[in-house]
Formats: structure tokens, C-alpha cells, sequence
């Protein structure tokens, strides 16, 4: 018997033997506060359009994991890398889960604490040679190379549906780290360096003049190309409505301010129809001007939170407590000359979502859930055609995409 356990603790097995390695390595004391220089690709107004900004990176050492913080970019946000054995529900339900890539980048500029991690999963390890190590990570193979200060590179060749061939990697040389991720729909790179500071987010882009176009009686339309969508604004008397405000505080404060020369005397509100930041990124100039906000029940509690958080971003306040009100099963505006539908989960798109009916115009507000192009077939998702059909609303008004499609077309366009 014990012939049999010294000749197994002579020859462990692949897996523990790369991470014995990986546990072995020893580097010099790693600082606590590092700055990154990011660069950003995707959700630009143009193609290929890159932000540059700086964020200010930091790690606590927990007795179940490491709690990484990055503040920047007009927001903080914080990941959770649960270390080996047990972890307190409790405390891991406070942060974001991570994926393994995630994960170890967050953890990059603290290389102990990363092999360690990487030891603590001895399944998704084999060892190639002397100085290299695969690793099994939920986004593909990844290769570890090691040197003799310890962690070198790490490295993961795939093949990406929008970008092509990829490369996700690690580096880290001469005190400095590199990071290079591609995501669903962006990549970004950064470079980390010891130190201290402030973050400084990056400036906005410029917002042009939005284009506004008269649909008549009282309609119109407010192009947004940096969100690649439309809102719209419908003015009845000494009364008006915005559908919908995209996509940041620059935006939405040009939204307010091509809205209200419409006429002076207006009095506006907004109609949020869901969630998402091409729709509501833009509230904030509204709420400080006073306008109030007409948003789904289920998400009232939600967008207050959001609207009253306090953002980095050119020191950027809080704005006063909106004013907002929850859209019911029954809700109208404009004395019935805006009646709001909730679709929820039959909308094909978001559990909370509102369609706008402008009922003396014909007309019915989607949103994202279909569009009507120039030059091709029409797309629809989700039950408003039934709804549509029901109430004799023969003009539909899409917001997004923007590029090729028009801001009203007939119902019978979307017809089979």
C-alpha cells in the first residue's frame, strides 16, 4: 500500500501536474492599483469607429475568491472569481459571475492570483511540453507558456462569426500586461501599467443636428444616426409625447432640444417602450428638464435606479428624482389621443414592452419589432400585427434599423 502511494505521488497524473505548475510559480509582489489604456471597437456611429479611454483597476482578496473592480468609462463595474472549494451563496449572489476569459483578464495584472485560479480547475489542464501548458477554457483551447519568471502569454485562436480569425490574448512583459478580447460584437485591447489615479473616461463623440422629418398632423420623426435609430414625437395642442429616447446624454439633450423648438408652449413627456439602452440612454436631459417619464410597471423600479445613479463621466450628477409613471394594462395620454398597449412577452422581444397607438392618425409605434425597407421584404416579430389588425391601424412607426427602411408604412406591407 504504501509502495503504491509513493509511486502516485511520483507520477501524478497529467492534470495535476500542470497545476502543480502553475502553482509553483512565483513572481514579485504585484501592485494593487493598476491603470489601463482601452481601446474600444464596435457600437460606433460609424464603422471601425475606436474610443480610447482609461480605467483604474483594483482587486480584493476574499477567503472564497477575488472581487476585481474597474471604474472607468462613465460606470464601475465588478467581477467575481470564486476560488476553489466552498463559496458563500450569499456573497458570490452580490457580483457578476465571469466566464473563464473574463475571468482570467480580470486577473491578469495579478499573475499569482491567476495561476492560482487556473490551478484550482486541474480538469481543463494538460501539459504539452516543459515551458507550455493547454488549457480546456469555456471559449475554446487556450495555450499557457510559461518562462522562468513564470506567466508569460496565454493565447486562444478561434474563429469568430463577425470578426474572422481571432486572437484573444494575455501578455505580460517588462511590468506592464496586455490584454487583446473580441466579443460577441466589439474587441477591445488594453495596456495596464502600475499606478495610481483617477479614471478618465473618454469623450463622447460630437452629436450632429438630428434630422427631423413632418409626417403631418402633428407627427414627427428625429433620425439618430449614432444609435442607428429613429424617435418620434406627435404634438396635439398645448400637448406633446417623445417615442422613446436613445442612447446617451449627448443624444438625448439634442433629442430635447429639437423637440421643444417644435413649439414652445409644449408640454412633453415621454413613452418609454422597453429596456434597452438604444430606448431609454437618453432620459436624463429629460428628467432634469422636468418632463415625466411613462414606463412599464415591471420597469419603474429599474430605470429610477438607473436615471439617479451618479455617472463618472465629466462629473456628471445624479439628476433631481424623476417623475415617473407606471404604464398599466389601461393607460392613455392626450386625452386618449395616446393609448399604450403592453405586449410583454408576446412582443417576441422583452418581457416589458409597449406598443404606442395613435388613434386619429392611424397609427401604431413598434419600436424594434419590425421594419419597412426601401428595397427589401419587410420583417416583423412579436404579436402587434394582431393588434394592429384588431384596432384598424393601417400606419406602422418603426424605429430601428435606421439606414434603408422608412419612418411610417402601410400595415399591409407586413402581411404574408
Amino acid at each position: 500500500m504504501l509502495i503504491a502511494l509513493a509511486l502516485a505521488f511520483a507520477d501524478p497524473s497529467p492534470e495535476l501536474e500542470a497545476a502543480a505548475r502553475l502553482r509553483s510559480l512565483a513572481h514579485a509582489e504585484a501592485a494593487d492599483t493598476w491603470v489601463a489604456q482601452y481601446r474600444l471597437q464596435g457600437h460606433g456611429p460609424v464603422p471601425g469607429h475606436e474610443v480610447a479611454f482609461t480605467a483604474i483597476l483594483q482587486h480584493e482578496v476574499r477567503p472564497h475568491g477575488t472581487l476585481v473592480a474597474v471604474a472607468g468609462d462613465d460606470s464601475t463595474q465588478s467581477v467575481w472569481i470564486p476560488h476553489t472549494g466552498p463559496t458563500m451563496e450569499h456573497e458570490r449572489a452580490e457580483w457578476t459571475e465571469s466566464t473563464d476569459w473574463t475571468a482570467a483578464m480580470a486577473l491578469a495584472p495579478w499573475p499569482d492570483e491567476l495561476a492560482a485560479w487556473l490551478a484550482s480547475r486541474p480538469a481543463s489542464l494538460w501539459p504539452v511540453d516543459d515551458q507550455t501548458i493547454a488549457w480546456s477554457s469555456e471559449q475554446g483551447m487556450a495555450t499557457i507558456h510559461l518562462g522562468e519568471g513564470g506567466l508569460e502569454q496565454i493565447v486562444l485562436r478561434r474563429d469568430h462569426s463577425v470578426f474572422g480569425d481571432v486572437e484573444d490574448r494575455i501578455l505580460w512583459t517588462d511590468g506592464t500586461v496586455e490584454l487583446h478580447r473580441a466579443q460577441t460584437d466589439s474587441r477591445w485591447s488594453a495596456v495596464l501599467a502600475p499606478g495610481e489615479g483617477e479614471a478618465t473616461p473618454a469623450a463622447p463623440p460630437p452629436v450632429e443636428p438630428l434630422p427631423i422629418h413632418d409626417l403631418g398632423d402633428g407627427l414627427w420623426a428625429i433620425d439618430i444616426p449614432a444609435a442607428h435609430s429613429r424617435s418620434y414625437a406627435y404634438v396635439r395642442g398645448d400637448e406633446g409625447v417623445v417615442l422613446d429616447a436613445p442612447l446617451s446624454d449627448a443624444i438625448g439633450q439634442e433629442l430635447l432640444d429639437r423637440v421643444q423648438a417644435l413649439g414652445p408652449n409644449v408640454a412633453w413627456s415621454v413613452v418609454v417602450s422597453h429596456h434597452h439602452p438604444h430606448y431609454v440612454g437618453g432620459l436624463r436631459p429629460f428628467v432634469r428638464a422636468g418632463v415625466p417619464i411613462h414606463a412599464h410597471e415591471d420597469l419603474v423600479d429599474w430605470l429610477r435606479g438607473q436615471l439617479v445613479q451618479p455617472r463618472r463621466r465629466d462629473g456628471d450628477d445624479a439628476p433631481a428624482a424623476p417623475e415617473l409613471h407606471p404604464i398599466g394594462r389601461r393607460t392613455q395620454l392626450l386625452d386618449g389621443a395616446v393609448r399604450l398597449h403592453r405586449l410583454d412577452e408576446d412582443s417576441g422581444h422583452t418581457d416589458a414592452f409597449v406598443a404606442t397607438e395613435l388613434p386619429e392618425l392611424g397609427a401604431l409605434y413598434i419600436a424594434d419589432l419590425g421594419a419597412c425597407y426601401d428595397e427589401r421584404e419587410p420583417w416583423t416579430r412579436g404579436a402587434w400585427p394582431e393588434l394592429a389588425a384588431k384596432r384598424g391601424l393601417a400606419r406602422i412607426l418603426s424605429a430601428f434599423p435606421l439606414d434603408g427602411t422608412r419612418p411610417d408604412c402601410p400595415f399591409d406591407a407586413f402581411e404574408p
